[in-house]
């Protein structure tokens, strides 16, 4: 109101009246999805499981949208759909077509767009990740002792030699330990000396707890050596579509022979990486880190491997090992050869117990999928949809069923210094009888691109214990835990 103040208006008060018109606010959809990056795992040849993800309206108002595909790998049902809201989440299924597929990693795309309704995000695009495991051709691995004598191991094993007396000879086919069966690759061992022989009174073990002793330990007897000239371990026969792991083990056992040192050279090959023990020199003569260098005078306690894996024989199916030494520490006692997975980490042998021949018990299927003998869950199967297919849950000793449940490595602060942490989680319950879990702790320099294990965390035999590492010095770095069975 206007009103008079003391000056006798007649027309005091005079109300003057305020209209507001509210008009409610544009409708602004947005467009959510439950993941912008799929991941699938899945053998060659095969296609990959379907899997299933939600899309709904992040905004207000009503959103319509719709699903646009760019690859004929994959397939979306159903392809439109509308959300009021995160109460109203719709499903869509990913169907796959990827047996065709070469193997390694490739990656799809498809997109969320606005279906007419204005979402001001549009369009919002999803990854597929395709994980095309390769198929591993008859899986083994084989253990020969190079200066083999009576009472030493001998199951499975064979005695292929730089000479041919005792019953050893120079060349030969090497048979799965497990099976005892031939595999089809042949071991020839040459020396460019007329002077050779293999001491079985000299060597010995490695050390309870070292790498050799892991490699070796209760196969191969590795008192007893083959030294003399420089010598090539040559391996014909290979599955150019496998990959492989070597391993060599020297060692004279004598104490005063810590100046005798051997360097192992790995040639003929596409492509490896350099596994050796830690404590070992690499070297690089016509690949990267093609030669390891060891002392093999006394490497008892140290029981240090010269390891090469992820190794592409190549078309010709051929690996060759060398080695030399300007230190008279030629000496080797045994090698295993074995097939691995293509990231290097243990091919898991199908145990007893193994109806659907998926690698997996039927034991653990039937305790994590409610009595299921599995014969419908692929290893390569996420069902969880934390990025962990069934096989890798089974190592890892992780659920398939529940996503919280996952293998990961923690970090916290300790007077002022990171710790690095994980549950080393021991192999126990149905379909772990006879196993052991083992981990392993490696550290990638921020300049450098090498994975290196973590000195006394090469080998961490699981009891579920909490595993911790304090990180000292001001350098940066990764870290990561790989788990792996044993056998």
């Amino acid at each position: 109101t206007v009103e008079d103040n003391g000056s006798g208006a007649a027309n005091s008060p005079v109300s003057i009246t305020i209209q507001f018109t509210v008009t409610a606010p544009a409708a602004e959809p947005q467009i959510a999805v439950n993941t912008t990056n799929i991941a699938v795992s899945f053998p060659q040849g095969q296609d990959a499981a379907s899997v299933t993800f939600q899309v709904w309206n992040g905004g207000t108002g009503t959103l319509h949208y719709k699903l646009v595909e760019y690859s004929s790998n994959y397939g979306l049902s159903p392809t439109t759909g509308s959300s009021t809201g995160s109460a109203d989440k719709q499903t869509h299924t990913l169907t796959f077509t990827t047996s065709g597929m070469p193997a390694g990693i490739q990656t799809r795309t498809f997109t969320v767009e606005d279906n007419g309704s204005g979402a001001v995000n549009s369009p919002q695009t999803v990854t597929i990740e395709f994980n095309v495991n390769p198929v591993i051709h008859n899986p083994f691995t084989a253990y020969n002792d190079l200066s083999w004598s009576a009472g030493q191991p001998s199951v499975n094993i064979t005695r292929i030699s730089a000479w041919n007396m005792n019953g050893l000879v120079n060349s030969g086919e090497l048979v799965d330990h497990e099976s005892g069966a031939g595999v089809g690759v042949m071991l020839t061992v040459r020396t460019a000396s007329s002077y050779h022989s293999a001491w079985q009174a000299q060597g010995a073990d490695a050390a309870a707890g070292t790498d050799a002793d892991d490699v070796f330990g209760g196969v191969v007897g590795l008192a007893g050596l083959v030294s003399g000239g420089d010598m090539a371990f040559i391996f014909s026969g290979l599955n150019p579509s496998n990959r492989y792991e070597v391993a060599l083990f020297g060692n004279r056992d004598e104490p005063s022979y810590t100046g005798r040192l051997a360097s192992f050279t790995i040639s003929d090959v596409a492509a490896f990486a350099n596994r050796s023990s830690a404590g070992t020199i690499l070297h690089t003569q016509c690949m990267t880190n093609d030669t390891t260098e060891l002392c093999t005078g006394y490497n008892t306690g140290n029981g240090r491997v010269a390891r090469f894996g992820d190794i592409d024989p190549g078309p010709d199916g051929c690996i060759a090992v060398s080695m030399t030494s300007t230190t008279g520490g030629r000496y080797v006692n045994g090698i295993r050869l074995r097939t691995v997975q293509p990231d290097g980490t243990d091919v898991v042998r199908a145990p007893a117990g193994d109806v659907d021949g998926d690698a997996i018990p039927d034991a653990w299927e039937a305790d994590q999928f409610a009595g299921s003998d599995g014969s419908s869950a692929s290893p390569w199967d996420d069902p969880d949809n934390d990025g962990l297919d069934n096989m890798a849950e089974y190592v890892a000793g992780t659920a398939p069923t529940d996503g919280a449940s996952c293998f990961a490595v923690g970090v916290t602060l300790s007077d002022g210094h990171p710790v690095v942490a994980f549950r080393a989680l021991a192999a126990e319950g149905a379909g772990y009888e006879g196993r052991t879990r083992h981990y392993a702790l490696e550290t990638c320099a921020l300049a450098e691109g090498a994975w290196t294990a973590v000195p006394g965390y090469e080998d961490i035999t699981a009891a579920g214990q909490l595993v911790q590492y304090q990180v000292q010095g001001s350098a940066g770095g990764f870290y990561r835990a790989r788990v792996w069975l044993n056998p």
